[in-house]
């Protein structure tokens, strides 16, 4: 007859010989031999007998489950002491193999009492010889009765959870009597938090399903691994993600799952994830995770459309093998500091814009970086791409932090590409051909910039409306306040409004540009002396409120035009060359005295400067041009 264990440490305790002393005062002579005899191998120590004794007391109960079993010990005094004891038997070096699922489960529970630094009185600690090994998932469990009871005896916490190992069919999942169910019925009961390893679980199926509707016991999975035999979790719902009620998960993986279905982590608070056998990550896979902290996808070819949008805790993520990122994948992952990406050839729009942390990124292979991609990352301080050959619009815009900017080979600088980087003071294109409207707009930080083999700026795509606003896209320098030094020897053409208010700038260089486009540098208003040695024709108010400007040359200018509040022969807008203008390309250019014209100057056609200039063009011909401050008149020297 079973003997309770309360009942056999109760004697043990307050048996008569003398030697120690209790916490009441009264010293007893402890004998262990009624409670060792009577250990139960089907039947849990409960921690309310183990909490009682001390280290030594505790090592000598552990031991005995090994004497139990006929193991010879290695240390002396265990040895000494259970040779003494009428019914042990050591005859065996190793009895591992003959500890019955409780036995392991109680010399896990007496280690860890033993180890507590909080225990009672100094003693040998565990003696080495007669421990199995015991890792975090070393134990496995193939009854669920046996975890039960293991959860009732042993303590927990969400910082230190119970560690379960299982090898037990899970059935169909779904079903209300699935072990999968009946687990986590379990976990409910005891209230205990607990590290799930299911690798060696079966399943029904190759779908882990674990139920979104279901909450019992989910909330005390603190880590789970899933079955091996797993390759895909299912779709989840707007309304109920596929891992609902996990509130608590902290980690997940899976050694082969291939697949990962729409709206699964979205209800995750706090979620570190392991995929390594998946290569594509689905169309919203992990958006609005809120909770996902890390993931971990080593062979991750594709990432599908808005995969992380929205995942506001992600920090870092490496993924060594992508070649491809969908709109939106990561945007607004606004706790994102580091990205790495070293086979991806196409960013594509918007996939980083809004990461606000974003400080960063890798990609040396990336040839394309779509719109948008980078836009509002304002931690970002340096971005160097060494095969980037196409910028798109508003890649960089707002990225008030960016520092310097680093493309060796890239050709076209989209609209807007770096719109309002206000810290930018670097930047280094030494092969672009073409820089679009807006690409350096209000970049107050440049001073110098030098642009090779560039042949066009594009200009700005305002246009008059009926009200005489503009509307559209700036010019690609525009307000670039603090810009002191231009040069491109390349450049045959300048776009509208590419200059517009850089009041700092007064060194420029563009000794091939044909045309220069309207506002072209209108309030650079610390121009003195320009000199455009190939420039045939140039926009309407072009100069115009460049208030220190004293001299120009113009060698082959033939056309100086003007915009015409409307057409009288058609009834449009535009720049026309012929009479009814009101604006001049030197508008309020009150210090200019000096202006020199060659001889394919088309004073019939151009109206853009002073009529009493073209006078005396058309009376002296080409030559240079000195205005008379008192009498405001020209004459030729």
């Amino acid at each position: 007859m079973k003997k309770s264990l309360l009942l056999l440490v109760f004697l043990f305790l307050f048996s008569c010989s003398k030697k120690e002393i209790n916490d009441n005062g009264i010293t007893y002579d402890f004998t262990l031999e009624n409670f060792i005899e009577n250990y139960d191998p089907d039947e849990i120590i409960t921690n309310s007998i183990l909490e009682k004794l001390d280290k030594q007391q505790l090592r000598i109960i552990r031991n005995s489950i090994f004497a139990k079993h006929g193991y010879i010990f290695k240390s002396s005094d265990l040895q000494d002491y259970f040779s003494k004891i009428s019914w042990y038997n050591g005859t065996k070096a190793n009895v591992d193999n003959e500890l019955t699922e409780i036995d392991k489960l109680n010399i896990q529970n007496i280690i860890s009492y033993e180890n507590n630094p909080e225990n009672k009185e100094a003693a040998p600690l565990v003696s080495v010889d007669s421990i199995p090994v015991v890792t975090q998932y070393g134990n496995s469990f193939n009854d669920l009765n046996v975890i039960a009871e293991y959860l009732r005896a042993v303590n927990a916490s969400q910082e230190n959870p119970i560690s379960l190992k299982l090898n037990i069919s899970l059935g169909t999942m779904t079903d209300t009597d699935s072990n999968w169910r009946r687990l986590l019925k379990i976990l409910d009961d005891a209230g205990k938090y607990v590290a799930l390893d299911l690798s060696s679980c079966p399943i029904s199926g190759r779908d882990f399903n674990p139920i979104s509707s279901v909450q019992t016991g989910k909330w005390f999975i603190v880590s789970l691994i899933l079955p091996d035999v797993a390759k895909n979790i299912p779709n989840g719902t707007v309304r109920a993600s596929m891992f609902n009620y996990f509130d608590n998960l902290k980690t997940l993986s899976a050694k082969e799952i291939t697949t990962i279905g729409m709206n699964v982590f979205d209800a995750c608070l706090n979620l570190n994830v392991s995929f390594p056998s998946i290569t594509n990550i689905a169309e919203n896979n992990f958006a609005g995770c809120t909770g996902l902290v890390s993931v971990n996808f080593p062979g991750v070819i594709d990432i599908g459309k808005g995969a992380f949008a929205g995942c506001i805790s992600l920090s870092r993520v490496i993924f060594p093998t992508a070649t491809t990122i969908g709109e939106n994948a990561f945007q607004g992952c606004t706790s994102l500091i580091y990205v790495s990406f070293p086979k991806v050839v196409l960013i594509s729009q918007d996939v980083f814009a809004d990461c606000s942390s974003l400080s960063s990124v890798v990609f040396p292979t990336a040839t394309t970086i779509g719109e948008n991609a980078f836009q509002g990352c304002t931690s970002l301080t340096n971005v160097s791409f060494p095969k980037v050959v196409l910028i798109g619009q508003d890649v960089f815009a707002d990225c008030t932090s960016l520092s310097s900017a680093v493309f060796p080979v890239t050709l076209t600088i989209g609209i807007n590409a770096f719109k309002g980087c206000t810290n930018l003071a670097f930047i280094s294109f030494p092969a672009a051909t073409t820089i679009c409207a807006g690409a350096f707009e209000s970049c107050g930080n440049l001073i110098n910039v030098s642009f090779p083999v560039v042949t066009t700026i594009e200009g700005s795509t305002s246009s008059p409306s009926t009200y005489g606003r503009y509307n559209g896209y700036g010019g690609a320098f525009q307000d670039c306040t603090s810009l002191k030094r231009v040069s491109f020897p390349a450049t045959t053409i300048i776009g509208g409004s590419s200059f517009l208010y850089c009041t700092s700038l007064n060194d420029i260089s563009f000794p091939v540009v044909i045309t220069i486009g309207e506002n072209a540098f209108q309030s650079c208003s610390s121009l003195t002396n320009i000199h455009f040695p190939s420039a045939i024709e140039i926009g309407r108010l072009a100069f115009a409120d460049c208030t220190a400007l004293a001299s120009v040359n113009f060698p082959e200018a033939r056309y100086f035009t003007q915009y015409f509040p409307y057409d009288p022969y058609g009834g449009r807008f535009g720049t026309l060359r012929y009479p009814y203008g009101y604006s001049t390309v030197f508008q309020n250019c009150n210090n200019l005295i000096s202006v020199t014209l060659g001889e394919h100057y088309d004073y019939q056609y151009s109206f853009g400067l002073p009529d009493n200039l073209n006078n005396a063009y058309r009376e002296r011909g080409a030559g240079t041009y000195t205005r008379s401050i008192e009498s405001n008149s020209w004459t030729k020297k």
